[in-house]
C-alpha cells in the first residue's frame, strides 16, 4: 500500500466518487495510515469545503466508513473527526440544499422550455424578483437534504459511534445551515430566471393579442 503524504491524500480525494468501491478503497487506505489521523482529517475537512456541492455528501460517507471501521483499531479517527464534524455537517447541509434547489428549478425551466429565454427588454421584470416563490424549491431541497444526513446520524446513534449530546449538536448544525448560501450562481439566480421567463411569456402574449 502506498505511503502517506498530504498531496497523495489530496489527489485521492479529488478522484473519490460516490460508488461504494471508491469510498471503501480510500477508507482502507486511510485506516492503514491511522497514525496520521490528525493531518488526514485536516486535509479531509479542507478538501470537503473546496469540493463541488454534488460531491460533498460523499466526503461524509467516507468519514462514516473510516470512523466505523477504524474503531476496533483505536479511537484516533473518532476523536479527530469529532473536532470538525459540526462544521462539516452544517457546510454540507447548506450546500446540498442549494444544489438540490438549483437542480429542481433548472429541471423545471427545461421542462417548460424556459431555460434559454432572453429576458432583456421585459418591462418591469426585475422588480418582481422578490416574489416568494422560492419556498417551493427550498422545501423540496430541504427535505431531500435531510434524509441522507439524518440516516447517517441515526446509524451513529444506534451504534453508539458518538454520544447523544454530540449527535444533537450535529442535528442543530443542520438547522443552522438554512442561512443564506454562498455567492455564485445559486438558487436565487434560477428563481430570477423563472420570474423573468414568466414575465417574458406574458409580455409576448400581450404583444400578440393572446391575453
Amino acid at each position: 500500500m502506498s505511503s502517506f503524504s498530504e498531496s497523495a491524500l489530496e489527489k485521492k480525494l479529488s478522484e473519490l466518487s460516490n460508488s461504494q468501491q471508491s469510498v471503501q478503497t480510500l477508507s482502507l487506505w486511510l485506516i492503514h495510515h491511522r497514525k496520521h489521523a490528525g493531518p488526514i482529517v485536516s486535509v479531509w475537512h479542507r478538501e470537503l469545503r473546496k469540493a463541488k456541492s454534488n460531491r460533498k455528501l460523499t466526503f461524509l460517507y467516507l468519514a462514516n466508513d473510516v470512523i466505523q471501521n477504524s474503531k476496533r483499531k483505536g479511537p484516533e479517527f473518532t476523536r479527530e473527526f469529532e473536532s470538525v464534524l459540526v462544521d462539516a455537517f452544517s457546510h454540507v447541509a447548506r450546500h446540498l440544499i442549494e444544489y438540490l434547489a438549483q437542480s429542481y428549478w433548472v429541471l423545471y425551466l427545461r421542462e417548460h422550455h424556459l431555460d434559454s429565454l432572453d429576458v432583456n427588454g421585459v418591462p418591469g421584470a426585475e422588480q418582481h424578483c422578490g416574489l416568494p416563490w422560492h419556498r417551493v424549491g427550498i422545501q423540496e431541497a430541504d427535505e431531500g437534504c435531510k434524509k441522507p444526513l439524518e440516516r447517517l446520524l441515526n446509524i451513529w446513534q444506534e451504534r453508539s459511534v458518538y454520544g447523544g449530546e454530540f449527535i444533537q449538536q450535529l442535528k442543530l448544525s443542520m438547522e443552522d445551515s438554512k442561512s443564506p448560501p454562498p455567492k455564485g450562481r445559486n438558487i436565487t439566480t434560477c428563481l430570477q430566471l423563472l420570474v423573468f421567463a414568466y414575465f417574458r411569456i406574458t409580455y409576448e402574449k400581450l404583444q400578440w393579442g393572446l391575453l
